[in-house]
């Protein structure tokens, strides 16, 4: 029952008597006008905050602003004993962001590390917003960085109810199940004339005296009387009834023990209101610590929006060349999802041509328009999601080493730790004050280090996870050469869906296959079409062969060379191939494309590693080989008719993993199309 729903005897005593003045009026409810991107020092002094200095953190000093002995010392548990209790508490509107999931480690990690327990509240009370959808996706994100919490929603709630099976005495867990809870507290703060009504809503009516929060990183905040305005606590109709943000917060960190609160310091703007609630209700304060705000290397808050401002730069950047609108983008939005298959893309995506037009206009920032407006045209998002980086293939182990490094230093240059270093460190005195730089090239080389480091077997595990959840067609179409594709790219890979994308062309109908003009030119029609001739050649080879094997293959390709010996050439497996550095992707700038990655001695990579173009050892100007011709000289061309390009793998692994037919078919095809050309 909302607020709109009160009647008059829902706010009186077991006396009869009214607990509400209707006499009160108070100021209408002014905001501190604080934006949560300022720097939280500047964001401090210009609402009226008193900075304690920016020192070494210093024991908690409460203030509390009413008679202590109207405090109740004994109410709230997780004050007075020593156990450490700390929440993570998510709103179910979205995604989980990799800045709430910096909140939710550092919060578990503090709990882990003291024996407490780390709690998970879902803050649904935005009715409008919050899904069912939303919040299991923040369950399965948590679940998969490992952050296990001890008291909250189910770990598996069963399909048609996602409140079911709570765990914890504590309990519920979601505060659209806590109203008669909220409605206890407001009637105690009404009783005490800490609140009073405004229209059909209730305003908390805040101290005249200055409020200081001694927090664990920043030090001591102290907010002046005359910043310190009303605020609602209880929504009326008109706002879907209910308690704010601001008052479920507090009621539920009383209820629930919560003796920390980490959290960001956009936040901190909150603080005074909530510890001004604690101390009206005679309620031990629970200790804050603000951590940084995460920014883009551009100095930009890292936000949401992020993708939907990527998504619409493109979008008008598109409409202005076309000289066209949004019914223009709309209708190649629309035809683009219909003649292409978009990898990733959301089964069933329809957009309207009113979510386009208001999606330009900047009137939503919904990721369901953002998402296929940038896939329909090319153009890669931002992953600023936790779900965002799973989809692009980063490993969970190194998705949370990075993100706890994001505002807090574990000191003697340590930068490369698991969970249990983690939850055996963790501190609050080395949390920074300053803003956290979120580096994707970092977090890329992490990636790319580990994922080459990884033994074979862990890799192809980790891989075949991967490719189950976000490309099961092509999963299933390598068969029985899953392991052979593994071995060709781990050490060319910086994340698990960068096989893919370097190995598009295993996947592609062969008809698909687009020719690279350089490639054609320079392999295939030099030399008055000395490579046209290989294939023909080696075409009758590959149709006889009783064996379709990478090591058949290889000594196939030798004899067609003429009994070249294979030191320093094409044929070798991938892990030994000359110049072929062994983490390639760390001297890679973010955003290159496939011929750079292949460049540091990738196989058929442009500056010539094993097989490649300008010549390395089997390249296409010479290498070992009997009778002057080298094995470069018969892998470039089938590279070129297999992919298009002068990049694969080894040779004889590209040809065993496209199977017989796919080989056969894409030489033919090569022949007689570049032939007539």
């Amino acid at each position: 029952m909302g607020l709109a729903a009160l009647s008059p005897g829902d706010l009186t005593g077991d006396d009869g008597q009214t607990k509400l003045n209707p006499g009160l009026k108070g100021p209408a409810w002014v905001g501190m006008g604080i934006h949560p991107g300022m720097q939280c020092l500047g964001l401090a002094r210009q609402a009226g905050y008193a900075h304690g200095g920016l020192s070494p953190v210093s024991p908690v000093v409460w203030h509390p602003i009413h008679n202590p002995a109207h405090r109740r010392k004994s109410y709230n548990p997780g004050m007075n004993d020593t156990k450490v209790v700390t929440r993570f508490a998510p709103s179910p509107t979205g995604s989980l962001h990799i800045g709430s999931a910096r909140t939710a480690l550092l919060n578990w990690a503090f709990a882990r590390r003291l024996g407490g327990k780390f709690l998970l509240r879902i803050e649904d009370t935005d009715k409008a917003r919050s899904t069912d959808a939303a919040t299991r996706g923040i369950l399965e994100d948590l679940k998969w960085l490992g952050i296990i919490w001890d008291e909250g929603p189910g770990l598996n709630p069963p399909a048609g109810d996602v409140k079911a099976g709570q765990i914890g005495e504590r309990g519920p867990y979601f505060q659209s199940q806590r109203d008669e809870i909220y409605k206890g507290y407001l009637r105690k703060l009404i009783d005490m004339g800490r609140a009073y009504p405004d229209g059909d809503a209730y305003r908390f009516k805040m101290p005249k005296t200055a409020i200081t929060v001694d927090d664990l990183v920043l030090g001591a905040v102290t907010i002046q009387a005359e910043n310190l305005e009303d605020f609602i606590i209880f929504k009326g109709a008109a706002g879907g009834g209910g308690p704010t943000f601001h008052f479920a917060n507090v009621v539920d960190d009383a209820e629930m023990g919560v003796t920390h609160v980490l959290r960001a310091q956009e936040h901190l703007m909150n603080t005074p209101k909530h510890v001004a609630m604690f101390d009206a209700l005679g309620i031990g304060r629970p200790k804050y610590a603000h951590m940084p705000l995460i920014f883009n290397p551009d100095g930009s808050k890292m936000s949401k929006r992020d993708k939907a401002k990527a998504a619409r730069k493109a979008a008008g950047e598109w409409v202005k060349q076309k000289n066209g609108d949004a019914k223009g983008l709309w209708e190649y939005v629309g035809e683009v999802f219909k003649t292409r298959s978009t990898q990733g893309s959301p089964e069933g995506q329809s957009l309207g041509l009113e979510d386009v037009q208001g999606f330009l206009e900047k009137k939503t920032d919904a990721n369901e328009i953002a998402v296929p407006i940038a896939r329909a045209l090319g153009v890669t998002l931002p992953e600023i999601d936790v779900n965002d980086f799973r989809q692009s293939g980063y490993l969970q182990e190194v998705l949370l080493n990075y993100v706890a490094l994001l505002g807090w230093s574990p000191g003697n240059n340590v930068e490369r730790f698991d969970l249990e270093y983690l939850k055996r460190e963790f501190d609050l005195e080395r949390l920074g004050k300053s803003n956290a730089k979120f580096d994707r090239a970092k977090l890329l080389a992490f990636n790319a280090e580990t994922i080459q480091k990884l033994p074979a077997e862990v890799f192809a595990e980790k891989l075949r996870g991967h490719l189950a959840a976000y490309h099961p067609t092509e999963l299933a179409k390598l068969g029985g050469n899953f392991g052979a594709f593994c071995g060709a790219y781990q050490l060319r890979s910086r994340t698990l869906s960068e096989p893919m994308q370097l190995g598009r062309f295993f996947f592609v109908e062969d008809e698909q296959i687009q020719f690279d003009a350089k490639a054609v030119e320079k392999v295939l029609k030099k030399d008055g079409g000395k490579g046209l001739a290989v294939l023909r050649e080696i075409l009758p080879e590959l149709k006889a062969a009783a064996r379709w094997e990478a090591g058949e293959l290889h000594q196939l390709i030798e004899r067609v060379a003429g009994g070249g010996s294979s030191e320093g050439g094409d044929l070798r497996s991938p892990a030994k191939q000359e110049g072929l550095h062994p983490h390639p992707a760390l001297s890679l700038r973010e955003g290159e494309g496939t011929a750079a990655r292949g460049a540091p001695g990738g196989s058929g990579g442009a500056s010539g590693g094993s097989g490649g173009a300008s010549g390395g050892s089997g390249g296409a100007s010479g290498g070992g080989g009997g009778g002057g011709r080298g094995l470069g000289d018969i892998a470039q061309p089938l590279r070129v008719a297999m992919t298009g390009t002068t990049v694969s793998p080894a040779i004889h692994d590209t040809l065993a993993i496209l199977g017989k037919e796919a080989t056969i078919k894409r030489i033919e095809r090569c022949l007689s199309m570049i032939a007539e050309a």
